[in-house]
């Protein structure tokens, strides 16, 4: 029963004639056995000190991608789960904490917090500008993005990497020089994270969109 509730997907049958997913890993995260990898699309060679993915390649492609060759995965963008705080609330942005790390005076776990939704006492500052700038305009800071950077060749489905936490990759590059190009957009990267910091998500959408079960006291 053990094996049955954590390693296998359960499904149960709706009226319209489809299935709802109760337990196991999303199909859309599972990895096709026998996938085919070709030298041309293969592994590249990872830069020093780059824990480089399984099947994901760091060699750029040689002609910039168009729009029209970029896919927006539906089950990230409106299926995905969203982040939830201590509390079980749902937090809007991007994940607050990060996975446990041993400090490098004690050695003892922390939790980090992610600089875009710990803002509070930062989001003033140009650490958290340029933070933002990396996540909007990732190929300007050489960083992985959708027009340049190779293919995860191991997934048919989603062969676009995830961008929605980019904070290991952006530990690993260390610090960067923000390119001429968008100096003058650190203002409004500010400006933006200011709103963020001070925008209730929740309220709006319950304005917006109210919801048509009335909870009561647990």
């Amino acid at each position: 029963m053990l094996h049955f509730l954590t390693t296998t997907s359960l499904f149960v049958s709706l009226p319209n004639d489809c299935w709802c997913q109760v337990l196991g890993r999303p199909i859309h995260e599972l990895i096709i056995r026998g996938l085919p990898v070709t030298p041309s699309t293969g592994f590249a060679a990872p830069k020093r000190g780059v824990d480089l993915e399984p099947g994901l390649s760091l060699r750029p492609t040689k002609k910039r991608r168009s729009p029209t060759d970029i896919r927006l995965v539906r089950a990230r963008i409106f299926y995905s789960k969203p982040s939830r705080a201590p509390d079980g609330k749902i937090r809007a942005g991007l994940p607050r904490f990060r996975k446990l790390r041993p400090t490098s005076k004690d050695g003892r776990l922390t939790l980090y917090a992610d600089v875009l939704n710990d803002l509070r006492r930062d989001f003033r500052s140009d650490n958290a500008a340029r933070h933002a700038l990396k996540y909007i305009f990732p190929s300007y800071y050489g960083l992985h993005n959708v027009f340049t950077s190779g293919l995860d060749v191991t997934n048919a489905s989603f062969p676009f990497r995830d961008y929605t936490d980019r904070h290991d990759e952006i530990l690993r590059q260390g610090k960067a020089k923000t390119p001429k190009r968008l100096r003058d957009l650190k203002p409004l990267s500010t400006r933006l994270l200011q709103l963020h910091c001070q925008t209730s998500y929740k309220r709006i959408c319950d304005i917006v969109c109210p919801s048509k079960v009335s909870l009561g006291p647990l």
